[in-house]
């Protein structure tokens, strides 16, 4: 017949309980970022089959413009990421710091950095299609 220290049984107990805080800690962030790559990948993948139609087989271009919208989705996480940390005491939640016009600020120049390289990847019909049929489109998927 075995006898267990009650205290020697407390402290094991307690390592591990510390032990998965700590395997639990480490592993949220990482499948939080996986989960933004593949709300990215999704938006992308999106964005590829609409401009399919206006590129055809120009899959050079079809790239080019998967690699802007990678980085223009990416940077709009960013924001979104930073918009929702913890608010500061006395700050409305949400806002960690940020007023709602600095966030603008920033969205709306990550959107015309798109735009600007989205100009220079696609001729001037490719660009008219994209600002009168493929965007609207896109802003409606919400």
């Amino acid at each position: 017949m075995y006898y267990i220290d009650y205290k020697s049984f407390m402290h094991v107990k307690a390592k591990i309980l510390i032990l998965l805080t700590v395997i639990i800690c480490l592993v949220a962030p990482l499948s939080s970022k996986a989960q933004q790559d593949k709300v990215i990948e999704k938006k992308v993948a999106l964005v590829h089959q609409k401009f399919e139609s206006i590129l055809k087989d120009d899959i050079s271009k079809l790239n080019e413009i998967d690699n802007i919208f990678t980085e223009f989705y990416t940077q709009q996480e960013k924001i979104k990421n930073n918009i929702q940390k913890p608010a500061a005491p006395g700050m409305a939640q949400g806002f960690a710091g940020q007023d709602f016009q600095s966030v603008r600020k920033q969205n709306e120049k990550v959107i015309a950095t798109r735009d600007e390289k989205l100009k220079k990847a696609l001729s001037p019909d490719q660009y008219k299609i994209w600002m009168d049929e493929i965007e609207p489109s896109l802003k409606g998927k919400r």
